[in-house]
C-alpha cells in the first residue's frame, strides 16, 4: 500500500466513524507535544504545527518527531493519541465511516460506533474493525510492518492479508506480521511491555533513517541554514544506539533557536541555543549564521545582542547566558591577550588564517555560567571593549544576570583544553574551581556506524576543522552531577558556528 510504504505520519480525525460536529466532519488536532507536522491532501510539503487547535480533513496526514505526541478529538468524544516517531493517514472521514492507516509508530484509540457508523484501522499487515459500541485499544507498528495490538476494552475484529481472522477480547494481545497472525495472548505487565518495545522501536527508526536519501542525511548532520526539522539514528562512539532529533525555530523576527534531542535506552538528553540578533533575520539564515563566529575585514551586519545555551537531562543542567552583545575588533583593541589568528568559515567548514586583519567578534557585557541552577562563573560590565575588560568585571557576590546577592563568594575558575589521545579526534575542556569542584566537556568525533574517528594528531583549529567530516559526541560532567553525565550526539557545525568549541 502506497501510504504505508511512503509512510508519513499521516494523521486524521480518524477513527470515529462518528460524524464530528466540526464543519464538514473535520477532526480537531487538539494538542501537540514536541515536533509535529501536518501534510494536507494535495500539498507538496509537510508543515510544522505551531498552534493548536487545528482542523484536519480526510486525506490529511500527521507525523511526530522523537519524543513527540499528537492528540486528535472528534465531536462524539472519541480520542486519538499518536505517539513518538509515528505516521498515520486519515483515508476516509464521514458521518458513516472512518478509515485510518497507521504506517509506523504507536496509536492509542478511544473510539465509539453504532449501527450507522463504523471504524476501521489499517496497518501494513492487518485490518482492525471495531465490533462493539466502544473500544480502548493500543496499536504499534514495528520494523517490517509487524503489528502489535493490545485491546483494553471492547471487541475488535482483526484480519490479516492471508484470509485469517480473529475476534480480540479485552486484555488480549495479538501480533501480526507479513507471514500472518499469531494467537491472542494476555497482555504483559506495563513494565515488561515498555522494555520489550524500546529496543524494537529504536531498530525500526534506524532502518527507516538509513533509507533516507544522502542529501537528507547530510542536512541532518550539517544543520541546513533554513527552518527545518530532521531526525537521525546513530551508533555512537561507544556502540550505543541513539536517536537524534534536530530542529530550528524562530520565536521572534530577530531570534532563532536550535534544539537537539537525544534518546537512548538510558533516557533523554537535550541541547538548545537561543540567539537574539541586533535586527530582524532574513528568510535564509546563511548570512547571519556565517557571521556568528566572527567577521574578518569589516564589521558584521548581524551580531548577537544576547544568547542562552543549555545542556540537560531530566536531572541535570548546564546553562550559559550572555547579554549586552556588541562586535569588537579584537586584533586592534589594544589587548594582546585576545588576538585572533584563525576564524571558522561556515561556507566550506574550514578555518581561515586572519592574522593581522581586523577581526570582529561579539563581546558580552554580562555573562553567567550555571550548573544545576547555581552560578559558577560570570562577569558584569558596561560596554566592555576587550576580554581583559570582561575579566576585570568578574563578579564575586552578585548574579550578573539577575543582580541577586549570592549566599557565598564565587570560587576562582581555571580552564584547560587538552587532547588526551593523539590517535583520535578527542578534546577535553576542563574547568576547575578553587572550592574543589569542576565542570568538564569531552568532545569525541565518531564515524556513522559507530567507533571513534581517527587517527590524527590535530589540535586547536585543525582539530575543530577535522570534526566537520564526522559526527560529534559530547559528554558533560560536573561535581554537582554525582557521577551522572549529559551525553549528546550533535552536529559539529552547530558547535563551531555558535562558538561553543574553544
Amino acid at each position: 500500500m502506497t501510504v504505508f510504504i511512503r509512510a508519513a505520519l499521516l494523521f486524521f480525525c480518524l477513527l470515529l466513524a462518528a460524524p464530528c460536529a466540526f464543519a464538514g466532519d473535520h477532526g480537531l488536532l487538539r494538542e501537540t507535544a514536541g515536533v509535529v507536522q501536518v501534510h494536507s491532501r494535495g500539498a507538496e510539503d509537510w508543515v510544522l504545527v505551531r498552534r493548536t487547535p487545528l482542523q484536519l480533513a480526510a486525506g490529511d496526514s500527521v507525523r511526530t518527531g522523537y519524543g513527540a505526541r499528537a492528540f486528535v478529538d472528534c465531536a462524539d468524544g472519541s480520542r486519538l493519541e499518536l505517539g513518538a516517531s509515528g505516521e498515520m493517514a486519515l483515508v476516509e472521514d464521514s458521518r458513516y465511516r472512518v478509515d485510518a492507516e497507521l504506517a509506523q509508530g504507536s496509536l492509542k484509540v478511544s473510539a465509539k460506533t453504532d449501527s450507522l457508523r463504523s471504524f476501521q484501522l489499517r496497518t501494513p499487515v492487518a485490518v482492525a474493525t471495531l465490533r462493539g459500541m466502544k473500544a480502548e485499544v493500543a496499536v504499534e507498528v514495528f520494523l517490517g510492518g509487524r503489528t502489535v495490538i493490545d485491546l483494553h476494552q471492547g471487541l475488535l475484529g482483526v484480519e490479516d492479508f492471508h484470509g485469517s481472522a480473529v475476534l480480540l477480547h479485552p486484555n488480549e494481545r495479538l501480533e501480526v506480521d507479513a507471514g500472518g497472525m499469531g494467537n491472542p495472548n494476555l497482555m504483559p505487565a506495563p513494565g515488561e511491555m515498555r522494555r520489550m518495545r524500546f529496543h524494537e522501536r529504536m531498530q525500526r527508526e534506524l532502518a527507516l533513517d538509513l533509507a533516507k536519501e544522502s542529501e537528507q542525511s547530510a542536512a541532518a548532520r550539517e544543520l541546513e541554514l533554513e527552518e527545518y526539522q530532521a531526525g537521525k539514528v546513530f551508533i555512537d562512539a561507544n556502540g550505543d544506539l541513539v536517536r537524534v532529533e534536530e530542529f530550528m525555530l524562530r520565536p521572534a523576527s530577530n531570534e532563532f533557536k536550535l534544539v537537539v534531542l537525544n534518546g537512548t535506552q538510558a533516557g533523554l538528553s537535550y541541547f538548545y541555543y537561543l540567539g537574539t540578533f541586533n535586527q530582524s533575520l532574513p528568510a535564509n539564515l546563511a548570512i547571519p549564521f556565517s557571521q556568528l563566529a566572527g567577521a574578518a575585514g569589516t564589521a558584521p551586519s548581524y551580531w548577537l545582542t544576547g544568547f542562552q545555551a543549555g545542556w540537560g537531562t531530566t536531572r541535570d543542567t548546564v546553562v550559559e547566558i550572555g547579554q549586552g552583545g556588541h562586535p569588537i575588533d579584537l586584533n586592534n583593541d589594544g589587548d594582546p591577550g585576545d588576538q585572533v589568528s584563525w576564524l571558522f568559515n561556515s561556507s566550506n567548514n574550514s578555518y581561515l588564517n586572519v592574522s593581522g586583519q581586523p577581526v570582529f567578534e561579539t563581546l558580552f557585557d554580562r555573562y553567567g555560567l550555571y550548573v544545576d541552577g547555581t552560578l559558577k562563573y560570570g562577569w558584569s560590565g558596561n560596554n566592555v571593549q576587550s576580554t581583559a575588560d570582561q575579566q576585570a568585571a568578574l563578579v564575586t557576590n552578585t548574579d550578573p544576570i539577575t543582580g541577586a546577592f549570592l549566599p557565598a563568594p564565587l570560587p576562582i575558575q581555571s580552564v584547560s583544553v587538552t587532547y588526551p589521545d593523539p590517535a583520535k579526534l578527542q578534546q577535553t575542556v576542563y574547568a576547575s574551581y578553587s572550592d574543589g569542584t569542576f565542570l568538564q566537556f569531552s568532545n569525541q568525533a565518531f564515524v556513522y556506524g559507530g567507533g571513534a574517528a581517527g587517527p590524527t594528531g590535530a589540535t586547536g583549529p585543525a582539530f575543530n576543522a577535522g570534526l566537520t567530516a564526522f559526527n560529534v559526541e559530547q559528554g558533560v560532567t560536573a561535581s554537582e552531577f554525582d557521577g551522572r553525565s549529559i551525553d549528546l550526539v550533535i552536529a559539529p557545525k552547530t558547535l563551531l558556528q555558535t562558538g561553543l568549541l574553544p
